[in-house]
Order: structure tokens, then sequence, then C-alpha cells
């Protein structure tokens, strides 16, 4: 029976369809890509996408991203590269299965090195040489991992955090990658090394809290600037009641109203060296929760922040806008916001409630008259 249109009339042969099948797509059928092995996945779906999946080595990660297109799916853990790139994923799927086997290699050669300096260690002070050492490559961000370089190989370094004369005899070591880190590190390097946000590593001399104080003496470091003034160290830093309670806690401290420094003895370094670390410590801290607060006051149209006076008889009312370990962000006036410090309040009012914080001695009262409902945020 011949073709016909809808009047009757022939149509001749039959259409083609004019779909085509695209030429990766083509390829891929006839030599698919689709592997597991050598640490990589590959998984091809049929709406013309690869799903590359391995664990997160920065070699490897780099060598997909040079693929145009390549994007990281954060929800299914997988790289997803489009069929169009199917010569590039194949050209570096090469590459990243040789760094994953040279990568490990380098890495058993590094925790193989470091078992047998445990066996020693442990030899020497008569622990159960069964008792391996415990090695970790978690580095957590920000967080200063201390201690010495015991083995180096061409990828790897381990650093011993503590000795093995501990409670049950192990070592602590975490294993760095040479190319995260900002310098080079040789055995018996005793050092520091940071984390950032972005996976790499800085590196520096360990010091002692004691090494750090005389190093930084007479410069402002984290705000807090300390100088060495004949048998007494003196201590300035913007005005903070946290970091002036850490400094009164040594003993014989003394405050000069009129120089307006902390005076410390300096026979007792050690402990003005520790009080000092401490207040660095937390000047970071609180700068980081003031700029949190301060961000959020930007997104409040023409709103001014200022600190909230803490004189006598000084009050304040109003909704709280958010609240953090350090801070209570209040809507005080039409583009008024006070910031009250949470060490100086009798309690930390509900965010999203009206409050009242009147000020006596330097401490606040918080009461709360009614309940607001807001979709205002407490920020932990």
């Amino acid at each position: 029976m011949s073709s016909q249109t809808s009047n009757g009339a022939p149509t001749g042969k039959p259409r083609r369809s004019l779909a085509r099948v695209n030429p990766q797509v083509k390829r891929q059928r006839l030599k698919p890509l689709d592997s597991d092995q050598n640490g990589v996945r590959i998984v091809f779906d049929v709406r013309g996408t690869y799903s590359v999946s391995f664990s997160y080595e920065p070699a490897l990660a780099a060598q997909i991203r040079k693929i145009a297109g390549a994007r990281f799916d954060r929800d299914a853990d997988v790289w997803k590269v489009p069929v169009s790139q199917y010569d590039a994923l194949l050209e570096a799927v090469v590459g990243m299965r040789s760094e994953y086997v040279l990568d490990g290699a380098s890495r058993s050669d590094i925790e193989r090195l470091v078992a047998a300096l445990g066996a020693q260690g442990r030899g020497a002070v008569g622990v159960d040489s069964a008792l391996l050492p415990r090695m970790s490559d978690y580095h957590p961000v920000g967080e200063a991992l201390r201690g010495e370089i015991i083995a180096v190989n061409d990828r790897y370094a381990a650093q011993q955090l503590t000795r093995f004369d501990g409670r049950d005899g192990a070592a602590f070591v975490t294993l760095h990658r040479l190319a995260e880190l900002g310098e080079r590190v040789f055995r018996g390097d005793k050092v520091c090394i940071v984390y950032g946000e972005d996976g790499r590593a800085t590196v520096s001399p360990m010091q002692t809290i004691g090494e750090k104080l005389d190093s930084s003496l007479g410069q402002s470091v984290d705000g807090v600037t300390v100088m060495r003034e004949g048998d007494t160290y003196t201590i300035s830093f913007d005005f903070n009641p946290v970091l002036s309670d850490l400094i009164q806690r040594v003993d014989g401290t003394s405050f000069d109203r009129e120089r307006k420094v902390h005076v410390a003895d300096a026979n007792v370094k050690s402990l003005v060296a520790r009080a000092v670390d401490d207040m660095r410590k937390e000047f970071i801290a609180d700068r980081a929760d003031r700029e949190q607060m301060q961000s959020i006051v930007n997104g409040v149209d023409g709103a001014k922040v200022h600190d909230a006076d803490v004189s006598d008889g000084k009050a304040y009312s109003g909704r709280v806008l958010a609240a953090n370990g350090r801070y209570v962000l209040q809507h005080v006036g039409k583009d008024h916001v006070a910031l009250h410090r949470v060490c100086n309040l009798g309690a930390v009012p509900k965010v999203g409630h009206r409050a009242r914080i009147a000020y006596q001695n330097g401490r606040g009262r918080v009461s709360e008259p009614q309940p607001e409902r807001s979709t205002c945020r407490e920020i932990v």
C-alpha cells in the first residue's frame, strides 16, 4: 500500500527521519568510555553526559577542570562532562589514572617509612611494637599543625604531632602533599603548618608561645601590642572586656590608667605569653563575629550600626535582628542598630523578639515584653 496525503494524493517514497545521531554519541556507542579502574570511574548516561568520580586529589581535579564544560555536581558528588568532550575526556582520564597510580605508590612508601620509624621509636621506650602510628591526612582549616617532619619522599611529608611515649605509645602523624605546602620541608624540620580555605598551606618554623612573644615585641599582632620595659611587660589593645579579663588573670598585673596599658611582671613570662596568645586568638574570633553582624546590617537599607553605650542609665528597645556567640544586634530606631556584647548582658534575648536592654554598672539587664514573629535568625 502506497503512502498518501490527507486528501488521498500519493506522497511517493517514505520520508527518512531528519534526526541525526550526534557523532560523539555514536563514538561512545562504538567505543564506550565507561570504565572503573585505577581510582577513576566513568559512566555515560542517556542524556549525553559522562559522570566521572574519584577520591579527591588536587592533581586529578586539576586535570578534569581543563576539560571545556566540565562541572562538579555537588549533589551527586561527581564531575559532569558533556559527550562533546569525548576526546578531551579520553586524554584526561589516561593522565588521571597514571597520576593515581603514582600517587598511591608514593603514599604507600611514606606510610611504610612512618611505620618503620614508629617501630624504632616504640622499641626505644619499650612499648608493644605491634601498635602502629595513627596516620591521617585530615587538615582542619586555620588550625596550626605543629611538630617534626619525620619522613619525606617525592610527593609526601609526614609530620609527627605527638611523641611515642603518650598514653598508649601510639604516635599521631599527619601526612601532607608537598604540592600543597607553601615551601619545601625536610626531615628533621620542626614546623607549624596551617591550611587555608583553598587547600594550600603555609609553613613556618615552630615556636613556643614564649618565642612567639619575644619575636612580636614592639609590634601590633592581631590587635595586641607587647613592649618590654625593664622588669615588666606592657600590653596594649583597643578596648575589649574579654581581652582585659584574659590579661588580668595573670598574677600581679595592673592597669595604668594614664598610659592606658596593662603592666605585667616579666618574671612570669610564661603566664604573660599564654595570656597574650589567647588574647590574639580571641581578637581574630571577635573580629569574625563582628564582621558577621556588620554584614547583616548592610542588608538593612540606610541602617547605621554603633556599639551599645554601657554607661549607667543607658537603655535600648527594639527587635533583635541577630545573635552569635559574642554579639547581639538590635534594631533600636528607624536607621539605627545597636551592637551589644554578649559578655555584658545578663541574658541573651531571643532573635526576632522585641527586647529592652538597660545598663547599670556595665551590665545589661534584658527584658522581653512581647514576642514577635520574624524571619530573623540566630547565628551559631
